[in-house]
């Protein structure tokens, strides 16, 4: 074997596994961005398939409602409540957790995917337990309004809620 050929070999070998390591990862983006976004995620993992989500948003929950704030409103803080509901039917300790959320429904009012990130003043929660419950709740749940195409909200929530009391005018 002459000097050139013991060089080629480990070369040939380490392009080789470069080539294959890079086509196992295109591969590996391509099946990631194509939908593979969890149910329930932590809003900053999963940022490729997150924003590929957000990007194919069509609609808003405003303009799901044509664009009626108090109706909008009304509905989300509905399903703030069931949130409640379902937190305390299944033993959740839901009181002092402040979250960030960003629904996306399906047309039908199913929730199709549900990020979260718990705010810097929220009560500290076991990220596991909180990720269940809020599976639990989202394969419950069903928004009330049905839409011609998806939706979506980012929002900010605060347990336990309190209702804001009308003014008699």
């Amino acid at each position: 074997m002459n000097f050139h050929q013991s060089l080629a070999t480990p070369l040939y070998i380490s392009v080789l596994s470069t080539l294959l390591l890079c086509v196992t990862s295109l591969t590996a983006a391509q099946a990631f961005s194509a939908g593979s976004l969890p149910i329930v995620f932590r809003i900053g993992d999963h940022q490729e398939a997150y924003e590929a989500m957000i990007d194919a948003q069509e609609q808003t929950l405003l303009e799901a409602c044509d664009k009626d704030v108090k109706l909008a409103y009304s509905k989300l803080f509905s399903s703030f409540r069931e949130m409640e509901a379902v937190a305390s039917r299944t033993q959740f300790d839901i009181k002092g957790v402040k979250l960030w959320l960003h629904f996306f429904w399906n047309a039908d009012g199913s929730i199709a995917h549900l990020g979260y990130h718990l705010r810097p003043n929220s009560r500290n929660v076991n990220r596991a337990n909180l990720e269940a419950f809020l599976l639990r709740f989202v394969r419950y749940y069903r928004f009330p309004l049905l839409s011609d195409s998806p939706y979506s909200l980012y929002t900010s929530v605060a347990f336990p809620l309190y209702a804001i009391k009308r003014r008699s005018d």
